[in-house]
């Protein structure tokens, strides 16, 4: 009876032991995929007149359309149509236009200021990236989920590239929450990829293996707009060159637009990052504003941003990740950084991302999130019954990408190369 009662004091230490081990704070860790991310999040789009009356274009092969692939920008403050998306309505039923230049819309990217035509006030519908894929003139997948509005027309294609593309902004994500598969991917008109998006899906509650980090909604523009706009989610950033240096910690823009992560020279240089030193990658940047131009990028050890909802005082710590470096003076908006969704994303060297799903709450401007679904909790694990030892057991397992478009991937690749 005596070796009865020891085993189950011992085995009720074991537990009381590990109640206490799971109000210990700890950080949470994350390797991203890869320094640059494969590509942005994707979302179906019509547009139809206040009336509901669809508006219909051609597609790339010439066929009858009214539904194309936008990427879904939360760095973007207006929803954009794009130059060729214009041209693909003048081929059908042509989306009318605010007179040129006296009504007209203005927003700055990196190479400075951009001038963009208005559109009259019309219905834009959405529909999830996976759910439409397949059926995308299946007018009944398509939600409107903020009244008729203005858009921004492109009057180029943006940023001088060859290509350009259509932008869900905020003037429709505010108020609402973006769902983000980042293994379900699809080709935007050939050469770029989108990861899965969706909107009307809450994020599950925090706790365990699902983080939450706050964010707030700040506006960049004062006054009117001709074309509609949204505010922009930000969250605290911070970076270390090594694990050496302290952190650097500035208010960054979370942009589903951007790939990478881009910071001020005078943010990097806080971070310990010599940038007078030979960069150890480059990227050739386009957008709002300007010609393409090719920016230094250097690894960090550490990229950190803040944890809430029950986890406060704690990071979600993420390493494999990198910055890319811009003039103060050449950062839009006065930002101090740009936090990319690359850090969620699979890498464009096709590696996969070990985030199972993420989302971006901004139901509540004052209390928006960005909730990252990692696939296993982390935590500490104290067997004190087993072993006079703590053991910190980390486990993290790939999802790998849908078999067809990793056929699709490779194709793309090797026709590349």
């Amino acid at each position: 009876m005596k070796a009865r009662a020891r085993v189950v004091v011992l085995i009720l230490s074991g537990l009381i032991l590990w109640v206490n081990a799971s109000a210990v704070a700890e950080d949470a860790h994350l390797q991203a995929a890869g320094a640059i991310g494969l590509g942005y999040v994707g979302m179906y789009y019509g547009l139809t007149n206040p009336a509901g009356v669809w508006y219909e274009g051609e597609d790339i092969m010439g066929s009858p359309s009214t539904t194309w692939l936008a990427v879904v920008d939360t760095g973007a403050s207006a929803t954009i149509l794009g130059k060729s998306t214009q041209e693909a309505y003048a081929a059908g039923t042509p989306i009318p236009m605010q007179d040129y230049p006296a009504v007209k819309f203005s927003d700055i990217g990196f190479g400075g200021t951009e001038d963009f035509a208005v559109t009259q006030s019309v219905q834009v519908v959405l529909a999830g990236q996976k759910e439409a894929e397949g059926d995308t003139e299946n007018h009944s997948l398509y939600t409107a989920y903020t009244p008729p509005m203005t858009l921004a027309a492109s009057r180029s294609y943006i940023g001088g590239g060859a290509m350009d593309f259509d932008i869900i902004g905020t003037s429709i994500l505010q108020g609402q929450v973006l769902h983000v598969d980042p293994h379900h991917l699809e080709f935007l008109r050939w050469m770029l990829i989108t990861m899965a998006g969706s909107l009307g899906q809450n994020p599950p509650a925090a706790g365990g293996d699902v983080l939450y980090m706050p964010m707030t909604m700040q506006n960049f523009f004062t006054g009117d707009q001709n074309a509609a706009v949204g505010d922009n989610p930000m969250i605290p950033m911070k970076i270390r060159r090594t694990d050496s240096d302290a952190f650097a910690e500035r208010s960054a823009l979370f942009d589903t637009g951007s790939p990478v992560n881009f910071v001020s020279e005078s943010f990097a240089l806080a971070a310990g990052i010599d940038t007078s030193a030979t960069a150890e990658l480059t990227i050739p940047v386009s957008g709002v504003g300007g010609e393409p131009t090719t920016r230094d990028g250097w690894y960090v050890d550490a990229l950190a941003l803040e944890l809430g909802v029950g986890r406060e005082g704690d990071d979600l710590v993420i390493g494999n990740t990198a910055v890319f470096v811009i003039p103060d003076a050449e950062m839009p908006g006065g930002l101090d950084a740009i936090l990319g969704s690359g850090i969620l994303s699979p890498a464009n060297t096709f590696a996969d991302t070990t985030v199972s799903e993420w989302y971006v709450d901004m139901r509540d401007s004052d209390e928006a999130y960005l909730v990252v679904v990692l696939p296993e909790p982390t935590g500490i694990v104290l067997l004190m019954v087993a072993f006079p030892v703590i053991f910190r057991r980390r486990r993290r397992r790939l999802v790998p990408f849908r078999s067809h478009t990793i056929a699709e991937l490779a194709q793309c690749q090797k026709a590349l190369d």
